[in-house]
């Protein structure tokens, strides 16, 4: 399946094969949902077709901070990379 979607640093969004990355972190924060530890959560992702998609529950005031500090941490690591 080819694309005209670009990312920001030019690079062609990948078709839709399974990331193992992405599988990892969705699977570690279930589990953390389903032993209790995880109260608040708001999830951000990308599609295949670079169709962006959003989820939160649990709560408003106490994610609106976390995404804030989301955002700080993925641009310091953008910077470093």
């Amino acid at each position: 399946m080819s694309t005209n979607v670009v990312r920001l640093n030019g690079e062609h969004f990948p078709g839709p094969e399974p990331v193992e990355d992405v599988i990892e972190t969705l699977t570690r924060w279930l589990e953390n949902a389903k032993a209790g530890r995880l109260r608040q959560a708001a999830l951000v992702g990308v599609e295949a077709d670079g169709t962006t998609v959003l989820a939160w529950s649990g709560g408003h005031r106490d994610l609106v901070g976390s995404l804030d500090y989301a955002k700080h941490c993925l641009l310091r690591d953008w910077d470093s990379a």
